[in-house]
């Protein structure tokens, strides 16, 4: 008889632990770390019928269910923020000449049904941020290595404006045209193409910010709401966009990170140091 475990609707998650124990945890993927949980709290994108584990509700056909308009390619099932550049269904996406962009593998179906539930989280996040007394002293160090600061943060963060990148017609090149950084705007002036465009061909893209300006741009569908730490993590790095005008390759550089990987590792350096 095949092992299988019983779920209990009302309380949305098992009666009995994941079998594979920890072989089952990522640790960098605070989702995973409960034994209990149903296809790691995203039943949208995820069926398990025996309770085993989990499958892409587009694609293998043991899943019982299909989502309509779901990626044709099933994502990562252990999705982790990341940005820039990134891993998609095992492919390389391709690095944008300034990483304007964040990445994020995995994840849900964009579109605007999803949009208010994502922003509302992110609004919630930058009040966080906003409103800190006080930061971690590795946070700092991070702050610092960029050339800003506290204080500089949580009034970047105080003044983002959160919209919908799915769609949108703002310019790629109007995102890097504020930018403090020498050779940004002018690197930025050569991109082409909407934000809009740019998430809909990349469809890992989390959220798009501008650099040395407010806007910050989601994608709604591929952001959990009720994943706070994830959802903060993820703010703080484009607010740093916002703060300091640089893009994810100098991000990383300055923070001493590999700008050949996934600049997810931003996003995991900030969730370490500063929550």
């Amino acid at each position: 008889m095949t092992a299988q475990r019983y779920y209990t609707s009302g309380a949305g998650f098992f009666w009995s632990p994941d079998p594979a124990g920890l072989n089952s945890v990522d640790p960098s993927n605070p989702a995973t770390w409960n034994m209990y949980a149903y296809v790691h709290g995203d039943p949208v994108n995820y069926n398990d019928p025996d309770g085993t584990g989990e499958c892409y509700v587009g694609g293998p056909a043991s899943c019982s269910i299909t989502v309509t308009g779901s990626s044709p390619n099933p994502p990562n099932p252990n999705p982790t923020p990341g940005y820039g550049t990134g891993s998609a269904n095992g492919k390389e996406v391709p690095k944008e000449p300034s990483g304007e962009g964040s990445t994020q593998t995995g994840g849900g179906n964009p579109g605007n049904g999803t949009f208010l539930p994502a922003q509302n989280a992110f609004q919630r996040a930058v009040k966080s941020i906003a409103k800190k007394k006080k930061f971690k002293q590795p946070c700092n160090d991070d702050f610092a290595d960029l050339g800003s600061d506290g204080a500089a943060v949580q009034a970047g963060a105080a003044n983002a404006v959160f919209l919908n990148g799915v769609g949108s017609g703002a310019s790629r090149s109007g995102l890097y045209a504020n930018s403090p950084v020498p050779g940004v705007a002018q690197a930025g002036s050569t991109l082409t193409g909407t934000v809009g465009q740019f998430i809909s061909s990349h469809p890992g893209t989390v959220a798009v910010a501008q650099l040395g300006g407010p806007d910050i741009y989601i994608n709604g569908g591929l952001i959990d709401p009720n994943n706070y730490y994830q959802d903060i993590s993820i703010v703080l790095h484009e607010v740093l966009h916002n703060v300091t005008g640089m893009t994810d390759d100098m991000i990383q550089s300055a923070l001493g990170l590999s700008t050949n990987a996934v600049s997810d590792n931003i996003t995991q350096r900030l969730l370490k140091d500063c929550f």
